[in-house]
């Protein structure tokens, strides 16, 4: 942040982070009705940038370079060929951060999240998918966050007119339709159930 204000106290001294990423995985789709993705990975992140209150103005908070940290873990993703149109897919992650000075785990970071998808498409008019999506954050508790929750949403998409070029569609969405909670802090409460539906027109 390069201006102060009323919280905030800029550091024009701040480095920007240094980062080596090593990643190795397989992916295949020789399986008869999988593809499958497994990946390792490690980040090594150098003059990482957090926020602390700042020293020289009680009440603020500002930008530093704290030191050397590592993310390491595993992510892996399967989908499956359409059976009756419909497509199922999943993925997950699980995550490791710690301090390389102090060999502490860093609080903030997720420690695994977890996305659920069915989608279909008729490959004429009609086309759907529910979604699903989780993080579990590794926070401190004072923070009151809710973390055991998936959010779902659901896309719902008709067209009603295509003619060359040409195509008008219906949408309907249903936003986190079974009214979940899923977040990392109290005043970052998520949105409740919430829908949207219109008219798209392509051409």
């Amino acid at each position: 942040m390069k201006g102060n204000s009323s919280s905030w106290e800029a550091n024009p001294g701040l480095d920007p982070e240094t980062v080596w990423s090593y990643q190795a995985g397989i992916e295949t789709g020789i399986l008869k009705y999988l593809w499958l993705k497994i990946s390792a990975f490690d980040h090594e992140i150098r003059d990482e940038i957090a926020v602390v209150p700042s020293t020289t103005s009680p009440g603020k908070s500002t930008h530093v370079n704290i030191g050397e940290s590592r993310r390491q873990g595993f992510e892996a993703e399967i989908k499956t060929v359409p059976f009756y149109s419909f497509v199922f897919s999943a993925a997950a992650s699980i995550i490791r951060a710690k301090d390389l000075e102090t060999d502490e785990e860093i609080k903030g970071v997720p420690t695994s999240t977890v996305d659920l998808g069915l989608s279909y498409d008729d490959g004429k008019s009609f086309r759907g998918s529910l979604n699903g999506h989780s993080v579990m954050w590794n926070e401190e508790s004072y923070y009151e966050g809710r973390y055991n929750s998936m959010i779902f949403d659901l896309h719902l998409i008709k067209s009603i007119i295509r003619h060359g070029d040409v195509n008008v569609e219906v949408f309907a969405t249903g936003h986190n339709i079974f009214n979940g909670s899923q977040y990392w802090t109290t005043p970052f409460i998520n949105a409740r159930r919430w829908f949207e539906a219109g008219l798209r027109y392509r051409f």
